[in-house]
């Protein structure tokens, strides 16, 4: 170690003695120089004489000694150069061996393993990913050494192909958020403008572009869609799906809190692209095992980047930003990933998104059973805003089952753990439930008047105050529509319009279709109550569609608050109403929206 450190020390005195004789005529012979005498394993030793040369420099550099000071001054400017080169090595070393690295796990791999070692190299969770410009690197060092090995073949063909189609699609990337549209995010309804039209138009490569184009069509044509994918393709698709998710992703978190923009759709990319890697994988089962098994790799590198963001959803948000299905989709594809995933805060996180869809569906025995095991795994991980988060569910939970006791207990807890962890966000849902309950148990007891509710009120105001304080819409929503639900029950309906309204436009912000559809209900609850018949129709009609389609069970409440009123006017009258309100419907939801209503009510 002495030698070599003398060796180092020999090497930088000569490129400084050589650069202040002008001997030096570019940088490349300083790095050179560094390449012929470095040793392998050996940075702390360079690192450590390049510091004892720089201490050394800087003694001279205040010497009263003019011409001393002057030498240091151009001493201490060679240096610099030679630790600029000393770090432009050091990378240029880094880059080199984690292209080694990624190309020996890829060769040393069983062959049915190998797209998955390369999946590997692009993903940000793994040590050992690559950046795109090192994957074309690694495609050209893997073409010297494929031989016949097919595999080996559809990734050096697919990298290149993936990286093109990139490329082709990066400008385009955001375009389709500015387009006009009265909905934001990935849709396949023909009134909402998503990404998937224009991302086909200008991919400029068949297997990307076909797969953009069924995203446009049933799920039923994805299956016929799969089995024409070859390893080759999957290659390619990879680095398009997932450069494509980045690319949005880090657009999306540096823009404001808009409806084009922040935590809205950095959401919904997560999920929207979770659930489309889930559906290959489900489609490659039967087709394709090992690209059904890279495919679920991918969605559990989603996943687990996704459970570490800030804007992770811990409240709601998740039902409405679907790309295509509902929420049985969701927990259909979703499962299973949960059940690979280890005991770590990532599966508390996660579970607690699916909890939640448990909820909205009116699972309470599954809610329940989710929300419980992400408790106690988040708990052990010291997660404490997930735990919060999942005594506030439970308490959402216990509320829909009817058990108002243990709904109001687990608020209290979340209460309690909010305030001592200073979770402003979990206490204003600990303060929602524990009004929303209390509302509610008075009510089932036919004790609910404005002096029995006046407490749980107050609660909730409190909870709505906080919540006004936090950038998540979802959680305003959710406190406004039980303040709305309050005031209907205790009929007072003019009051509750306004928290009605606000509750509406939160969660629309939010992307909460459940919250959307229960403040429509009780909009409608509220009209009716007031006189205002057409108002209450309307309303009820764009609940009904709004919680059908995601399937949550409250759609009956609004239906047959419909079939009352068709029963109340008769037939004709009430297709005449329809009529009416035709337009405004259709303005809503669409003419096929409208024609499903009609469906819903026969």
């Amino acid at each position: 170690m002495d030698a070599l450190q003398a060796r180092y020390e020999k090497t930088i005195d000569d490129l400084i003695t050589a650069t202040l004789k002008g001997k030096i005529s570019g940088t490349f012979q300083i790095y050179d120089r560094i390449v012929q005498e470095f040793e392998t394993g050996s940075d702390e030793i360079f690192d450590q004489c390049v510091t004892d040369r720089q201490q050394a420099i800087a003694e001279f550099l205040d010497s009263e000694d003019d011409l001393k000071q002057a030498k240091a001054i151009r001493q201490q400017r060679a240096l610099k150069t030679i630790q600029s080169e000393w770090k432009r090595y050091q990378s240029e070393q880094q880059r080199k061996d984690t292209i080694a690295s990624a190309l020996s796990q890829i060769l040393t791999a069983n062959p049915d393993d190998r797209l998955g070692a390369w999946l590997n190299t692009i993903d940000l969770n793994h040590p050992n990913s690559l950046a795109l410009d090192q994957q074309k690197e690694l495609a050209i060092r893997l073409n010297g050494m494929k031989g016949s090995d097919e595999v080996l073949g559809s990734i050096v063909e697919g990298i290149p192909l993936g990286l093109k189609s990139w490329k082709n699609l990066e400008l385009h990337l955001v375009a389709w958020l500015f387009e006009r549209s009265s909905n934001m995010g990935f849709s396949n309804e023909a009134e909402s403008v998503g990404p998937w039209k224009l991302w086909a138009n200008e991919v400029k490569s068949a297997m990307p572009e076909s797969l953009f184009r069924v995203m446009l069509q049933a799920d039923r044509d994805i299956e016929d869609w799969t089995a024409l994918v070859s390893d080759r393709d999957w290659v390619e698709l990879a680095i398009v799906l997932l450069t494509t998710q980045r690319g949005l992703v880090a657009w999306a978190e540096t823009q404001p809190y808009t409806s084009k923009g922040g935590r809205q759709l950095c959401i919904s990319t997560f999920l929207t692209f979770t659930i489309l890697w889930m559906k290959l994988s489900n489609h490659f089962a039967t087709l394709r095992p090992s690209l059904q098994a890279v495919s679920f790799q991918v969605v559990m590198q989603l996943l687990r980047s996704f459970s570490q963001k800030p804007y992770f959803p811990f409240y709601g948000g998740m039902v409405a930003l679907l790309s295509q299905g509902g929420v049985n989709d969701l927990l259909t594809y979703l499962d299973a990933p949960l059940r690979q995933v280890p005991q770590t805060q990532e599966k508390a996180r996660i579970m607690t998104l699916i909890g939640y869809s448990q909820q909205v569906i009116r699972n309470t025995e599954g809610a329940i059973g989710f929300h419980q095991e992400a408790l106690e795994i988040a708990k052990s991980a010291d997660d404490y805003l997930c735990a919060i988060a999942n005594l506030n569910h439970l308490s959402r939970t216990y509320a829909i089952a009817k058990d108002y006791d243990q709904a109001i207990a687990f608020a209290q807890q979340a209460l309690i753990l909010a305030r001592q962890k200073g979770d402003s966000l979990g206490q204003a849902n600990a303060l929602a439930n524990v009004g929303y309950s209390e509302i509610l148990r008075s009510r089932q007891f036919d004790r609910l008047d404005e002096d029995s509710a006046e407490i749980p009120i107050s609660q909730l105001m409190q909870g709505l105050q906080l919540a006004s304080g936090q950038d998540d819409r979802a959680s305003q929503a959710l406190c406004n529509n039980s303040l709305g639900i309050a005031y209907v029950m205790i009929n007072q309906p003019a009051q509750a319009l306004p928290y009605l309204v606000q509750g509406l436009q939160a969660a629309q912000e939010s992307g909460d279709r459940y919250l959307q559809g229960m403040n429509l209900t009780y909009f409608s609850a509220a009209q009716s109550l007031l006189g205002k018949s057409e108002e209450a129709m309307l309303s009820a009609i764009l609940a009904m569609y709004t919680l059908e389609q995601i399937q949550a069970s409250e759609w009956q409440q609004s239906r047959n608050d419909l079939l009352i009123l068709r029963g109340r006017l008769g037939l004709e009258a009430f297709d005449a109403q329809m009529q009416a309100l035709r337009s405004q419907v259709i303005r809503s939801i669409g003419v096929d929206g409208y024609d499903h209503v009609l469906t819903l009510l026969v």
